[in-house]
């Protein structure tokens, strides 16, 4: 097996470990399932996961273990010397093989009878979340530079997949707090028969709000927008004397273009979720959609000077946020797969076909070799790295499961340095 087959293969795992543990809502059986997948990823039997102390930022804790001695993961972590306490102030990953009691950090890993050792912090967006190490007690068992970054790549899912679960339990104890208010003052409203229906109907449109709130609020995008958001509005209220009509006209169109946004975010589900909840399909104009989409993408497309060339949309039956999404994923991987010094140039167009319309949304990017068609539709496929080109690898994926929402099919059309057209069909409802 080559490189190439075996990066691949590892990827397939690892999303399949992802998608197995991200469905599971309680932060603990994640942090259990994260240990003994990884174990069994990467042929260990033993190991733990440290996470950072929110009562005391200087101390972190073991919030699960397999294979460790009690006396170990129940002490609490500080900045003392040691493997663990060095990879967490270091952010780097350590790999201990063929080491004696004499080897730096081996004294405490001999005299539990490992033989190989591996630590990594967990980090998300820059920011450290805690550490996982793996071990073996197996006299032969030696890990190459292959498994050592696989490992690497495994601690970064693994803060993907425990951010999700701590955003779970946050959501649950907000929930319990809303729930217990609620209980309370329905039991004080008891009294007033003139006002109990009209707080009933309030609470049932405020549980059905929160219901929704919850459903989307984990989604990692929100919370920066909202802090976004919140700062733009401080220093409008803070320094509005400060900034002429112009400067204010800008901050109103920053302040309303993050709410347009974090409208769209609220409305918009992971891979996994689209079809579940989905609102009625309605009569879409995609006119009009597509202006919205354009005005969305205003300051990429002025960055980057780039030339949008639409012709008539037609009006269709569908849902008009993910149609507006999947219009919206598209232009803006041609924006952004296009070579550096080259004026992105997309051309959107839309062609009557019997019992469907037929649209397509062409680039003049880098392209894509026709043997990777298959692939660029799969969730969290990537083509490139993401210091060449940021992104999850997802967009794709979601765009096609829109399409088929809306009973069509989605292709492309492309090759190495000519661009690329994605084609896709929205069916007559």
């Amino acid at each position: 097996m080559d490189e190439s087959e075996r990066i691949a293969r590892r990827e397939s795992q690892l999303r399949n470990i992802l998608a197995h543990i991200v469905v599971e809502p309680d932060l603990r059986r994640v942090l259990d399932l994260i240990l003994k997948e990884g174990a069994k990823f990467l042929n260990m039997n033993a190991g733990g996961i440290i996470l950072h102390d929110e009562a005391n930022p200087n101390n972190y804790s073991y919030y699960a273990a397999m294979g460790i001695p009690i006396p170990y993961t129940t002490r609490i972590i500080t900045e003392e010397s040691g493997l663990i306490s060095h990879v967490i102030s270091e952010r780097k990953l350590v790999m201990l093989q063929d080491f004696t009691p004499d080897t730096p950090f081996g004294k405490m890993w001999c005299g539990l009878g490992f033989k190989v050792v591996i630590a990594a912090p967990i980090l998300y967006r820059d920011k450290l979340i805690g550490l996982i190490h793996l071990s073996s007690t197996d006299p032969g068992r030696r890990m190459d530079s292959f498994e050592k970054e696989s490992f690497q790549v495994y601690a970064e899912y693994a803060g993907i997949a425990i951010v999700i679960a701590q955003s779970f339990e946050e959501l649950r104890k907000h929930r319990a707090r809303l729930e217990e208010e609620v209980a309370v003052r329905t039991a004080e409203l008891r009294t007033a028969n003139e006002k109990l229906n009209e707080t009933m109907v309030q609470l049932k449109r405020s549980n059905a709000e929160l219901e929704q709130f919850a459903y989307v609020a984990s989604h990692d995008l929100q919370e920066p927008l909202r802090m976004v958001i919140s700062y733009l509005q401080l220093l409008e209220r803070h320094f509005q004397n400060a900034f002429d009509d112009k400067a204010k006209m800008f901050m109103n169109y920053a302040v309303d273009g993050g709410r347009r946004m974090q409208a769209l975010i609220s409305d918009l589900l992971f891979y996994s979720r689209v079809g579940r909840t989905e609102k009625p399909m309605t009569n879409v104009d995609v006119e009009i959609v597509m202006k919205n989409v354009l005005q969305n993408l205003g300051k990429t497309i002025r960055d980057k000077n780039v030339e949008i060339e639409c012709g008539p949309m037609p009006k269709i039956t569908g849902n008009e946020m993910r149609i507006a999404q999947l219009f919206q994923n598209l232009i803006a991987n041609g924006i952004k797969f296009c070579e550096e010094g080259k004026t992105p140039k997309i051309k959107v167009a839309a062609e009557r076909r019997e019992k469907a319309w037929l649209f397509s949304v062409s680039d003049n990017g880098i392209g894509i070799d026709p043997k990777y068609f298959n692939k660029i539709f799969q969730v969290f496929q990537r083509l490139h790295s993401r210091e060449e080109y940021p992104g999850t690898g997802i967009g794709l994926s979601v765009c096609q499961k829109i399409v088929e929402l809306h009973g069509g099919e989605i292709r492309v059309d492309s090759g190495p340095g000519r661009g690329s057209t994605f084609s896709f069909t929205i069916a007559d409802k």
